[in-house]
């Protein structure tokens, strides 16, 4: 590789070298390697999500009996709430970290801690000192929604960087889509797990239930710890070593261990300028980044509003339709309700504690001591409803997972890279918005005519969410900034939808439940969020086929088409700085070739 003039290659035309060799790739068997590393995080995100959904009733039945198998109020939200808080954290934490230090120096780090937070929720202790096993549980899933949450921008970011223009959007989609095997997988981990224990449940105690709900939890951590030598041997992406490193030749190698095709001439020194000082993230940077030349005229502001608004709307929606699910499979009879008998199935010693530490449980309360040794069984019907209980939960879940949301990861694959991000993203939030408003409108017909009519328009909101916003949301901030802030602002994006979960979880959560509103108004409410996220559409501009240094400087939103009408052009500061660098070692814009 030699420019025209036979002159050194400079810093900026090795960068640009790197660049089109990653985009012109073809898929390799590395690719794929890549998509099952990226994706372990994105698992363990949605097996946890729907796995909980399936331990509450069993955790309920152990641990508050009195309550006929049903959690506190309090107990249920922070179970949700509390990895969503977490991931928030990890998101905003890691994307930063990763900017500064490098994807690969943290990217084990996460995976550790969801590997530590899994095994110690599923080994919680009962409540018989100190604080309860409902803390000790919530204190281990914020751990683990810290390191799911670093996953989002590191994973998001890696992947990007390794792919190719043809197939990013496609490759991005299925490390997002990895969320589709977590909930395959919860429902296939939970169903087999009860019915292993049907006859412990039914014949000895429905105490084994406290085996059952820490198995399920625990599983979730296999896929992490079979890839944690992959994760260890991935290379740090060309792309950050190339522009924020400026190693261009540790870019070269890097390059080619990902293609196996790459021109040696790149590592001579006679063709590439030694490493140069490292370009990382700062405030500052990051500021003029964001403001330069202002705030209105800045296409990466308005962008970046635009990501996090997307976000946070799709989830204030998607969030809260998981919230519901017990409502929904109520209907269709997959979430029996049970009554326990006065606590002579389980043997209690009581013993008062100022119970301020304890969740779910008032301010001094009595906490039983629960022995699974020496408890008699719950007999006869009771055993049989409560094994009832716990597996049709189990299978009630994946009903709807598998009608609705596992198939839209698929279709987001086949389609991202044809159909586009911002006509995918724009359709999802439009007919998620047309059937809430038609569950919303007709909800007491829909269910008289029949129940699995209701079921069925329900499914179909998780399969526009997953075939629409809840994957794009994923994948354009990643492709719209620049390489030195991409985690960054991927982090922020991610964490402004955590932010619209933590909303719906505790806000419409809370509303539903405590104001009784009925779920007619709330799937209103949600109808019009999926609206207006509609209309934040706007501020996305189209990344298909384009390669990462150019759509991360796209500007033809439909924002910035208006903004142009009047005569106010976006400028991205970052673009400009790479022209002006280019043009001052070529000489003023000269033309450079590759040859």
């Amino acid at each position: 590789m030699k420019p025209a003039d036979g002159k050194p290659v400079g810093h900026t035309h090795a960068r640009k070298a790197v660049h089109t060799s990653i985009d012109d790739q073809d898929f390799s068997w590395f690719h794929v390697k890549a998509i099952l590393v990226a994706g372990v995080g994105f698992f363990t995100d949605a097996y946890d999500l729907f796995a909980i959904s399936v331990v509450k009733p069993m955790i309920a039945i152990i641990y508050y009996p009195h309550l006929n198998g049903k959690l506190p109020e309090s107990a249920d939200l922070w179970l949700s709430g509390v990895a969503l808080a977490g991931t928030l954290c990890g998101q905003v934490f890691f994307g930063i970290l990763g900017d500064r230090l490098g994807r690969k120096k943290v990217y084990l780090l996460t995976l550790m801690l969801m590997i530590g937070a899994t095994i110690g929720q599923s080994l919680s202790a009962s409540p018989l000192q100190g604080v309860g096993v409902i803390t000790i549980i919530c204190f281990w899933r914020f751990i683990l929604g810290f390191g799911i949450g670093g996953d989002y921008p590191l994973s998001a970011s890696i992947m990007a960087e390794y792919s190719s223009t043809r197939w990013r959007g496609s490759f991005l989609s299925a490390v997002f889509a990895m969320q589709g095997f977590g909930i395959v997988s919860g429902s296939i981990v939970g169903i087999v797990t009860v019915k292993c224990f049907e006859h412990a449940i039914t014949h000895i105690s429905v105490l084994y239930l406290d085996y059952v709900w820490r198995i399920v939890l625990g599983m979730g951590c296999v896929p992490a710890v079979l890839t944690i030598y992959l994760r260890n041997k991935l290379p740090e992406t060309p792309r950050f070593t190339a522009d924020v490193v400026k190693d261009t030749e540790k870019a070269a190698r890097d390059v080619e261990y990902v293609t196996k095709n790459v021109n040696q001439d790149w590592n001579d020194d006679d063709h590439i300028k030694g490493k140069s000082d490292v370009d990382r993230i700062t405030y500052k940077k990051l500021n003029h980044y964001l403001t330069y030349p202002s705030i209105i005229r800045n296409r990466n502001f308005w962008v970046l509003m635009g990501t996090c608004s997307c976000w946070f709307l799709l989830d204030i929606a998607f969030y809260s339709q998981n919230l519901f699910l017990p409502n929904v499979l109520t209907y269709i009879g997959y979430n029996p309700s049970i009554t326990m008998p006065n606590a002579a199935w389980y043997k209690a010693s009581p013993k008062t504690y100022p119970l301020n530490m304890f969740v779910g449980h008032p301010a001094n309360v009595t906490i039983h001591k629960l022995y699974l040794a020496d408890t008699p069984h719950c007999a006869g019907k009771c055993a049989v409803a409560v094994y009832n209980k716990a597996y049709k939960t189990a299978s009630g879940n994946a009903i709807v997972a598998m009608m609705g949301t596992v198939p839209g990861y698929w279709f987001s694959i086949a389609f991202m890279d044809y159909i586009g991000r911002v006509p995918i993203q724009f359709g999802g939030f439009s007919l998620m918005t047309i059937l809430l408003i038609c569950l919303a409108a007709a909800y007491t017909h829909i269910v008289h005519v029949s129940k699995w009519l209701f079921i069925v328009m329900y499914a179909l909101t998780f399969f526009f969410a997953n075939f629409g916003p809840n994957t794009t949301t994923f994948i354009v901030p990643v492709e719209l900034f620049a390489t030195k802030y991409r985690a960054t602002l991927h982090g922020l994006s991610a964490a402004s939808g955590k932010a619209g979960a933590i909303v719906g979880a505790f806000a419409i959560g809370k509303l539903f439940i405590d104001t009784k509103i009925s779920l007619q108004t709330t799937l209103a409410i949600l109808a019009a969020t999926n609206f207006v996220g509609m209309w934040c559409t706007a501020f996305i501009p189209e990344t298909k086929r384009l390669p990462l240094s150019v759509s991360s400087s796209q500007t033809k939103s439909l924002f910035g088409r208006m903004l142009a009408k009047r005569g106010i052009e976006q400028v991205d500061p970052d673009h400009v700085d790479f022209i002006a660098e280019d043009d001052r070692l070529n000489g003023n814009g000269a033309k450079t070739e590759l040859v």
